[in-house]
């Protein structure tokens, strides 16, 4: 399935980008408590810790986000949980966005997710071809009558089947019928022939 590739380039694209956000926030961490054992500010060692704080938790958020995603089966929720992952990457620009490489492989995991959502391989309900009937529609050509006056090929013909010729429609079911046949051959019901 070739959705499968995309969905592991999603999952590593943003499982690095939080990494590296989290590894921002741990850095911070480690910034403030050194800034402390050299008696730096009061106010920029709690500025740093909450950085740190914010930091870290938008990278769990998105490591939670980028593991919904690589599980979720549906396009839609994958399309959710894609936009979630770009909206958190873009919040992480706040704190440093895991020295910005981490912000852009992830907004770039959650952009890919978000498009590969949209175009699923799905096929939707209005794509499938409508059924062939089992005998054609129009009259039987006659032998010995030109060519041009023989009944359609619905094979050969760029219309489709139902549109190639005359056809009973069914008032119970509306399926379409040819013209020689007197019940509906999907449910059954008499078609009103007029002899």
């Amino acid at each position: 399935m070739a959705d499968e590739g995309s969905r592991y380039e999603v999952t590593v694209l943003g499982g690095l980008g939080a990494l590296l956000i989290l590894i921002n926030g741990l850095v911070d961490f480690y910034v403030a408590a050194v800034g402390s054992t050299y008696s730096a500010p009061v106010e920029f060692t709690n500025d740093l810790i909450g950085v740190g704080l914010v930091s870290v938790l938008f990278a769990v958020l998105l490591a939670v986000f980028v593991l919904l995603y690589h599980g979720s089966e549906s396009s839609t929720t994958r399309g959710a949980w894609a936009l979630l992952i770009t909206i958190f990457a873009a919040f992480s620009l706040w704190t440093g966005g895991g020295f910005l490489v981490g912000f852009l492989l992830a907004f770039v995991g959650g952009v890919i997710g978000i498009v590969l959502a949209g175009s699923s391989h799905e096929t939707p309900i209005w794509a499938v071809p409508a059924p062939v009937p089992s005998s054609p529609s129009g009259p039987v050509p006659t032998p010995g009558a030109p060519a041009a006056m023989a009944a359609p090929n619905p094979a050969s013909s760029p219309l489709p089947p139902r549109l190639s010729g005359i056809v009973w429609y069914c008032r119970r079911c509306e399926c379409d019928n040819p013209t020689d046949s007197r019940v509906c051959r999907h449910c059954g019901t008499p078609l009103m022939v007029n002899d």
